[in-house]
């Protein structure tokens, strides 16, 4: 089974059904490339959307083939996805600086990996470090005979889905607007929060295999 078969099959409808039905939040389950990754080659497995009136990149997933666990892939998905959490909040708060908007004090976004059959649920935030924290892990049942993997399953997806609507609600509750002095303040000292920059290859660390 392909890595692509095997996502659409047992991650992205779950994770989908889960975002809309505890969070009321968009996700798109295809290769897609957000608009935090302009000038880069970096493309997400799926992408979850804040519901603000201007939606902004909330969740990311990167996926892997089944039943093979290939380490060096598991830590060149860890490392993109960290990466493209970063970018996501720089993104996000450059684009509503520039909108003469206060971000939230406390933006949050969330990354998913799965390796093998097993789920892993993060988050980051930015406090004036970006910190990344993990929320949940699983693995993933393929048929009934692992009946008792289900309750952890599902509570770990859940708990996802609920963490990533709070974090929306939290965006969603800012109305208070920079002043001028502010917004000029705030364009100066993010400036070098610049998303288009592309990745270097990290080949000291990792050579990354071709992607099937």
């Amino acid at each position: 089974m392909s890595e692509n078969e095997f996502m659409n099959i047992y991650v992205h409808p779950i994770l989908k059904k889960a975002l809309w039905r505890f969070s009321g939040i968009s996700y798109e389950p295809r290769p897609i490339q957000a608009s935090a990754y302009c000038g880069n080659a970096s493309y997400s497995d799926g992408i979850a959307y804040t519901t603000g009136e201007k939606s902004y990149e909330i969740s990311v997933t990167e996926g892997s083939r089944p039943y093979v666990i290939d380490y060096a892939k598991e830590t060149s998905n860890y490392i993109q996805n960290a990466r493209a959490v970063k970018d996501m909040i720089n993104f996000t708060v450059i684009s509503e600086v520039k909108l003469k908007r206060a971000p939230p004090l406390q933006i949050r976004v969330f990354m998913v990996q799965c390796i093998g059959l097993s789920l892993r649920f993060y988050f980051m935030d930015y406090l004036g470090a970006y910190r990344l924290f993990e929320i949940e892990k699983c693995e993933i049942p393929t048929d009934f005979t692992e009946v008792n993997s289900f309750p952890s399953f599902f509570k770990a997806i859940i708990t996802w889905a609920l963490m990533v609507g709070e974090a929306d609600k939290r965006f969603q509750m800012v109305d208070n607007r920079s002043t001028r002095y502010s917004y000029a303040h705030n364009l100066r000292l993010l400036s070098n929060l610049n998303t288009n920059k592309p990745r270097p290859v990290n080949s000291k660390i990792i050579k990354e295999e071709p992607s099937e």
